[in-house]
């Protein structure tokens, strides 16, 4: 929805930096872990932990952190297979991944 026309849906900053197209493209190529290089752990989300890691390092170098800090979950749809995808009966977002 970044590239929609709709005045209340597309994101100007987005779209105007790059096309859809572009953005598929390279979504399609980036690879995060050669599949020779996978642990055999049962770490569901191998693939992107170093990305995730450096995150959180700078994350906390550079975040600004109050005494009182409120942390809230979520549900991100998913539909596909995974097997780190879960499911939670009665929520409105039923399948996904919990943030």
């Amino acid at each position: 929805m970044y590239w929609s026309l709709d005045e209340d849906a597309g994101i100007d900053v987005v779209s105007k930096a790059m096309s859809r197209n572009r953005f598929r493209e390279i979504k399609r190529n980036l690879h995060l872990v050669d599949k020779k290089d996978a642990p055999h752990t049962l770490d569901k989300m191998f693939k992107v932990r170093k990305l995730c890691d450096i995150l959180i390092k700078k994350f906390n170098q550079w975040g600004v952190f109050h005494e009182n800090l409120s942390i809230d979950e979520s549900m991100v749809k998913y539909f596909g297979h995974h097997p780190a995808k879960q499911f939670i009966r009665g929520k409105p977002i039923r399948y996904g991944y919990k943030n």
